[in-house]
């Protein structure tokens, strides 16, 4: 059974509220977010609906916003079923630059003691996922995960990681957690 597009873009939804930017604005149901451009998920155009315009004069509207910030057009394409709105901005030049996978688990799982990464929760100010390097072919584990009494009660995690990073991806499924939907970026190709 896959995930509804509606499960989808609730999660882009969620995410998008983890990793704000410095600076967003709404255009219909696209969120135009900016960054000084560090990371695509605060730089980029994340198209949640219907922009609330024809598209074409959105992609403008879009590029200039961009342009007026040093910063490439880029729009963080969640993969739905309809692939009607990824099709149309890739006729309008902007090429597949990365893919990202969507994983989630049931913190109940993630919690289970699994002989790896050990889970404490303490009544500090924020959440926290901490990991510590070691000389295990390059291996960045989690270590601990830390929220505040405040923002407990979360019954599920995500996190987002380049397809191409299998190793990763195969930690975070020792871990529990499971493919929930995959996103694009896709950015203006210069002529």
């Amino acid at each position: 059974m896959g995930t509804s597009d509606a499960e989808v873009l609730a999660l882009d939804r969620i995410a998008a509220l983890g990793w704000s930017a410095t600076e967003s604005v709404r255009l219909g149901g696209w969120l135009l977010r900016a960054s000084r451009g560090f990371t695509g998920r605060a730089n980029s155009v994340l198209p949640l609906g219907g922009p609330g315009q024809p598209v074409d004069d959105a992609i403008a509207y879009c590029a200039r916003w961009y342009a007026d910030r040093g910063l490439p057009l880029k729009f963080q394409v969640p993969l739905l079923s309809d692939d009607a709105p990824d099709t149309r901005l890739g006729e309008h030049g902007l090429a597949v630059v990365d893919v990202v996978r969507v994983l989630v688990c049931d913190v109940a799982d993630l919690v289970a003691d699994r002989g790896g990464p050990e889970v404490r929760v303490r009544p500090e100010p924020t959440a926290q996922w901490l990991a510590g390097y070691h000389d295990r072919g390059g291996d960045l584990p989690p270590h601990a995960v830390e929220v505040a009494p405040s923002a407990r009660g979360a019954d599920s995690a995500y996190l987002q990681v380049a397809v191409e990073n299998t190793a990763g991806a195969g930690r975070y499924a020792a871990l529990g957690f499971a493919e929930h939907h995959r996103y694009q970026y896709r950015v203006a190709v210069q002529p």
